[in-house]
């Protein structure tokens, strides 16, 4: 390895949402960290996807040039344990003749379990160290889906 530690932030490894890209994902970081090394990212935590289940939302961001709405709907497949979040935004220019522009996208994303994260680090020599809700030191709970984990690859 070359790095004292690796960070992984946004939600990267929810993006990897097969079992063979996560031990690539994995393997690839295990091989950058010195031993001792840490490795820092953030996840969705499965519990508290289905506990708070996602729902339909809607946030509007404006200034005096333009305005934004941004639509998400999410479904879950339970058996693939994936989530499909659409996203349909749109912006409008605030100018003498308004220009609208419509944008649409698709993230696929796979939560994790703290258990199935320890199995999955373990294979690759790195140990679970802390795990906390996100921007806090909070042990996780199911009133906030996004977690953070601290990793230490062993010596």
């Amino acid at each position: 390895g070359k790095y004292d530690a690796v960070f992984s932030l946004f939600h990267v490894v929810n993006y990897v949402t097969t079992n063979q890209d996560l031990h690539s994902y994995f393997s690839k970081i295990s091989w950058s960290l010195k031993p001792g090394g840490y490795l820092i990212f953030d996840s969705w935590h499965t519990p508290s996807v289905y506990s708070i289940k996602p729902s339909k939302r809607t946030k509007r961001f404006e200034n005096d040039e333009m305005s934004v709405m941004r639509y998400s709907e999410s479904s879950i497949d339970p058996v693939l344990n994936l989530i499909n979040v659409s996203f349909d935004i749109e912006i409008e220019a605030k100018t003498e003749s308004p220009i609208t522009q419509r944008i649409s996208e698709s993230h696929l994303m796979r939560p994790f379990s703290i258990p199935e994260l320890g199995l999955l680090l373990n294979l690759y020599n790195l140990r679970l160290h802390a795990v906390y809700n996100n921007l806090s030191k909070e042990v996780p709970t199911l009133e906030n889906w996004d977690i953070c984990i601290v990793c230490r690859k062993e010596e």
